[in-house]
């Protein structure tokens, strides 16, 4: 926020998009952070929507510039949607406390809103693999738990609807 009071009004484009990157950063550890983080996420969501602002005024009418910002806008606010669960927010985090081995448990042991959110962090293959990986899982358990089964089946038919 410092470097966001500092800003010239005719500072360059390269400076403002570097502190946009910094503040969707600030906004993904507020995410990560154990207490509650509410009045820090909504500081950074105003400070990023003058800095916005700041680039839609450099874009002018470009409309191809415009059209991207839409887009950036539109993804920038499904992602802190996303982040708003906080195995995401871990998922996400480069210190994940959820390694890479734990991940089929993980989601496995989910409840189905949180584990519809986190769907949408992979790709096709990685899905692909999930789903493989949570199966294999399942197969060596003696008595799998009705909620394992179906996340398992949520896990599956995300993977074939891609």
């Amino acid at each position: 926020m410092h470097d966001a009071v500092k800003l010239q009004p005719n500072e360059g484009s390269e400076v403002i998009l570097a502190l946009k990157e910094r503040l969707d950063k600030a906004y993904e550890q507020a995410c990560g952070l154990a207490d509650d983080q509410a009045e820090t996420k909504e500081a950074i969501k105003k400070l990023t929507v003058v800095v916005m602002n700041a680039v839609r005024t450099g874009a002018g009418n470009d409309a191809v510039a415009l059209q991207e910002l839409e887009q950036e806008e539109l993804a920038r606010s499904t992602h802190q949607a996303l982040l708003e669960s906080d195995l995401v927010a871990d998922l996400l985090c480069p210190d994940s406390p959820i390694t890479e081995s734990e991940l089929p448990a993980t989601l496995l042991s989910t409840d189905e809103d949180e584990l519809t959110a986190l769907l949408e962090l992979f790709d096709d293959e990685q899905l692909s693999l999930l789903s493989g990986e949570s199966q294999k899982l399942l197969d060596g358990c003696d008595e799998v738990p009705k909620r394992a089964k179906l996340r398992l089946q949520q896990i599956i038919q995300a993977s074939e609807a891609r």
